[in-house]
């Protein structure tokens, strides 16, 4: 968080597309100053647990809820893929079986190449 903006004391905004039954929104709790909004993106988690939701309260946060797509959203695309109304051509732009995976980190962090999806493919147990 640091890194991209210098203090968490500059954020406007918090963006928990994560959830992790509440772990990601108690520690934006501990850091978010007077005032800010925090916006919960298409979690859709139960029993969450937040030790320090009194805190929301009382540094007046604001919160707001999203979710980016409904189920039916996913079985649309998925027929109209199937049916090659929708392209994904170009998509998958690299394919890696599972025991590779060192081998994508270092890509990814090297940057030695573009991606846009990375496939891992694993052979299944008998």
């Amino acid at each position: 968080m640091t890194r991209l903006v210098g203090s968490p004391k500059n954020v406007d905004v918090f963006y928990d597309c994560v959830g992790e039954k509440g772990v990601v929104f108690n520690n934006i709790l501990k850091i978010a100053r007077r005032g800010t909004r925090i916006v919960m993106i298409g979690v859709l988690q139960n029993e969450y647990k937040v030790p320090l939701l009194p805190d929301f309260v009382q540094h007046e946060l604001r919160i707001s809820g999203t979710t980016m797509y409904v189920p039916q959203d996913f079985k649309d695309m998925i027929r109209l893929m199937s049916e090659g109304k929708i392209s994904t051509k170009g998509m998958i732009t690299h394919h890696f079986r599972l025991d590779q995976i060192k081998d994508v980190f270092r890509m990814i962090d090297n940057k030695e190449e573009p991606f846009m999806k990375i496939m891992l493919t694993y052979d299944q147990l008998s």
